[in-house]
Order: C-alpha cells, then sequence, then structure tokens
C-alpha cells in the first residue's frame, strides 16, 4: 500500500521544481553538493569529477582566480556561480566551477555555499582568489568561510558604480535643486 502511494505521488508531483531536483539529486549521488530547504531553498552543485580536478589544482598553482557572481531574476531563483580562469590553458578560458540555485541573497546563503564548496574543492588557501562584485552579503561569506582567500572587486562592477556617482554628482551640480 505504502509503495503504492509512493508511486501514485511521484507521477502526480512531476511538475514540481523542488521534487525534481530531489529526484535527480537521488539519481545522481555527488552532483548536488547540498540541499536546503529552511529557511531558504539552497542547492549546491558541481560534478564530482571536477570537484577533484579544481582540488588539485589548489595544490600545483601559486595563484587561482576564480569569479562569483549573481545572477537576478531566474524564474523563482537567483543562480549563483563558481567559475575559475583556468591556468592549464594558455587563454585561461573561464569555466564553470559549481553553481547555487537560491531562494535568498542573503549573508547566511552566501555563507552556506562557501562552506560546502571550501570543504570539497579545498579553497580556503593563501593561492586562491576570488573576484566578485562589492556585495556586503557575499564579502562576509568568503572572509568568513575563506579566511586565507583573498576577495578582491570585479573592474565591472565597480565601474558601473563610479558611472553611476558621477552621473549622480553632474544631475545634482546642474539642477539646483534649492
Amino acid at each position: 500500500m505504502v509503495y503504492n502511494v509512493e508511486q501514485q505521488f511521484r507521477k502526480e508531483q512531476k511538475h514540481d521544481e523542488v521534487y525534481e531536483v530531489y529526484l535527480f539529486a537521488e539519481s545522481h549521488p555527488n552532483v548536488i553538493m547540498k540541499m536546503g530547504l529552511i529557511p531558504d531553498l539552497k542547492v549546491v552543485q558541481c560534478h564530482p569529477d571536477l570537484t577533484k580536478h579544481v582540488a588539485s589544482l589548489t595544490s600545483n598553482f601559486a595563484q587561482l582566480v576564480f569569479h562569483y557572481d549573481t545572477t537576478f531574476n531566474v524564474g523563482k531563483f537567483f543562480v549563483s556561480i563558481l567559475s575559475l580562469r583556468h591556468p592549464l590553458f594558455k587563454s585561461e578560458p573561464v569555466i564553470p566551477v559549481a553553481a547555487m540555485f537560491h531562494t535568498s541573497t542573503n549573508e547566511a546563503c552566501h555563507r552556506s555555499f562557501f562552506k560546502t564548496i571550501r570543504d570539497c574543492l579545498k579553497l580556503n588557501r593563501d593561492n586562491v582568489i576570488i573576484v566578485t562584485d562589492r556585495e556586503r552579503g557575499i564579502r562576509n561569506a568568503i572572509s568568513s568561510k575563506l579566511p586565507k582567500a583573498k576577495n578582491i572587486y570585479c573592474w565591472n562592477h565597480i565601474r558601473r558604480v563610479r558611472e553611476m556617482d558621477l552621473w549622480r554628482n553632474n544631475f545634482i551640480n546642474n539642477n539646483d535643486l534649492s
């Protein structure tokens, strides 16, 4: 009887995204590194072969540069991607290493991500540089979970903030509001 109820439930729930991720995690062990539902949905994924490869790079290179950024408004979720500027190739292509699908962009969510990848990818090292935007929650998460890694800011994000400041100052100076 329980088996029949479970089978019926599985048939009826094919449209539920969270349940589909759970089924994927069940059928592909080690790809979903972490899945949490409370207080916010978080799914961290990384291919196991890539995990081993990146972990070996951290001990064999003087410097590894990672990029971490969050894409907003992807349906009901946010997607944060950790990518690596791969040092074994002359052109140093950027390859995605791990991703997190999440419903909140708070610091706790990013902390959970960096704790998970710290343990799997061995990123808490002096030779690791993580390029991010200036989001406080991300900066705090990196400093708390990867204290040896260096966090530097993305030039594009700095430039955009500077352009906005210049525009704002120019607007205020040219439109005296007094």
